[in-house]
């Protein structure tokens, strides 16, 4: 921790690359300082996974509310079916 890996090796890659990326971002660091670069300047689809909601709020205060990301939201407990029959089979 605290060794500069994220600013050293990272966030180069990230700014220079202009393929397709999966990073884990547990902290949210990635793409609070990469995602608008890729998506403007290199025109690449970003996807933010964020189920903790880390980067919504600096995203809502840097970009006045628009961040021009739309908030994808993934809950495994929808596909647990009502109908007990089916839940319980």
């Amino acid at each position: 921790p605290g060794a500069g890996k994220t600013i050293a090796s990272s966030i180069p890659v990230l700014l220079t690359y202009n393929g397709s990326i999966l990073a884990l971002d547990i902290k949210g660091e990635l793409s609070m300082v990469t995602a608008k670069f890729r998506a403007e300047t290199l025109k690449r689809d970003v996807f933010i996974i964020d189920p903790y909601q880390i980067t919504k709020e600096f995203r809502m205060t840097t970009n006045k509310g628009n961040s021009g990301f739309i908030d994808y939201c993934f809950n495994p407990l929808d596909w647990i079916p009502d109908n007990d029959f089916e839940r319980d089979r």
